[in-house]
């Protein structure tokens, strides 16, 4: 004979399924009304406001508006079509810099000076060493 203990301990708990469904009901319709309503929501992200000024005679002479017409005013920055990498032979202290930014440069110019003392007292090492005899090791 099985105890009704036993018996109990079999049931399947059908609360949590209860608990999914009530989820769903609540989850379920607020995604819905969230994926249709997200176009009239974005629909203003998505047109560029675009404004169009009625065009201005300037003088070729003198450079300024004619006729009273309005001036022109513009904000923005420009970019450099291309860039140039400088690399030095030998690494130091950048000791003098002979151009400002953007500034344009002719072939062979100095454009900027490194600190060589280092690199003096390095070569004068050197030249001491090739000057003196090799000495003799007695072992």
């Amino acid at each position: 004979m099985v105890s009704s203990d036993g018996l109990a301990a079999l049931r399947i708990d059908r609360s949590r399924r209860r608990r999914v469904r009530s989820w769903l009901v609540v989850v379920l319709p607020a995604v819905l009304a969230l994926v249709l309503l997200a176009p009239w929501l974005l629909r203003g992200l998505w047109r560029a406001r675009v404004t169009v000024a009625p065009a201005v005679r300037i003088s070729a002479a003198t450079g300024e508006p004619l006729d009273g017409s309005p001036e022109l005013t513009a904000a923005g920055y420009v970019v450099a079509d291309r860039q140039s990498v400088l690399a030095a032979k030998f690494t130091g202290r950048l000791a003098k810099l002979n151009v400002s930014e953007a500034e344009f440069v002719k072939k062979g110019q100095i454009v900027a000076e490194l600190d060589h003392r280092e690199l003096d007292a390095m070569i004068a090492q050197a030249r001491l060493k090739l000057a003196r005899p090799p000495q003799k090791c007695n072992v």
